[in-house]
């Protein structure tokens, strides 16, 4: 049978099937070679978790401290004031554990997303009592403040159970961020431990739903685990430290950049 007078006789029979065959080939290589390289500033093909980065860890003024009363009866020289970081500081250098920690923190994407915090888990484990510990208190307890986008959680509960509070200081069950490309939530978390004179060390993690995907990124306290106490029960010996040291207040609120503050 004659060809089309009008195309090529090496398109036809077999000619036509390899041409062919040959013309796929290089279109799926091609449609590969995009997948792979395709760029992610366009749209990820794998999306990229939430960041967490910790502003700050602060502690609680009051604190067990495995010591006798005597080994506090002198401080240091550079620890004037009673209730500061400072004195906290030494407290802890004394191997003292604060009665809770509180971690400032940011969430941030790469890309608009739907952030879920599902909630918080507590991955910690109870270290033993000392010989002897003496409770450092006489710290005020400042009047109850629930910060925008904050959280609360007792380290030893049993499943975890964290209460959270949304951006107007409401009680939620999960809190949801809508967070646009770069941008930033802010949250606070405090840590305590529901068992009396129990001290408890590790790290948290904060529970998150992500595009539809569970994610889960730790807080540390710069890479070391958050130590922890229950309060110290009577018939502990007390040192108070407002009759060891001098009023912070009002020489700290006017001098805020003194090391002794």
């Amino acid at each position: 049978m004659a060809g089309d007078p009008g195309q090529p006789r090496w398109l036809e029979g077999p000619a036509r099937a390899v041409a062919f065959a040959g013309g796929l080939v290089a279109l799926v290589a091609t449609t590969i070679g995009v997948v792979v390289n395709w760029p992610d500033d366009w749209w990820p093909r794998h999306p990229p978790a939430p960041k967490i980065y910790v502003k700050g860890v602060e502690y609680y003024d009051n604190y067990t401290v495995p010591v006798a009363p005597a080994a506090l009866a002198h401080p240091p020289p550079d620890v004037r004031f009673a209730c500061t970081r400072r004195t906290g500081a030494w407290l802890r250098s004394l191997g003292g554990v604060p009665y809770g920690v509180t971690i400032d923190f940011v969430l941030t994407t790469e890309r608009s997303d739907s952030v879920v915090v599902l909630g918080f888990t507590p991955h910690v484990h109870k270290l033993p009592d000392p010989p002897r510990r003496t409770r450092v208190d006489g710290c005020a307890v400042e009047a109850a403040f629930i910060p925008a986008r904050s959280a609360e959680l007792a380290v030893d509960s049993r499943p975890p159970r964290a209460e959270i509070s949304d951006e107007h200081g409401r009680s939620v069950d999960r809190l949801g961020l809508n967070l646009g490309k770069n941008e930033a939530a802010d949250l606070s978390l405090d840590l305590y431990v529901d068992e009396d004179g129990a001290v408890y060390e590790g790290t948290v993690d904060v529970d998150l739903l992500v595009g539809g995907e569970r994610k889960s990124l730790t807080l540390s306290d710069g890479g070391k685990p958050f130590r922890i106490a229950g309060y110290l029960p009577d018939p502990a010996p007390v040192v108070n430290q407002a009759a060891l040291l001098e009023a912070s207040y009002p020489y700290c609120r006017e001098h805020p950049r003194d090391p002794s503050c």
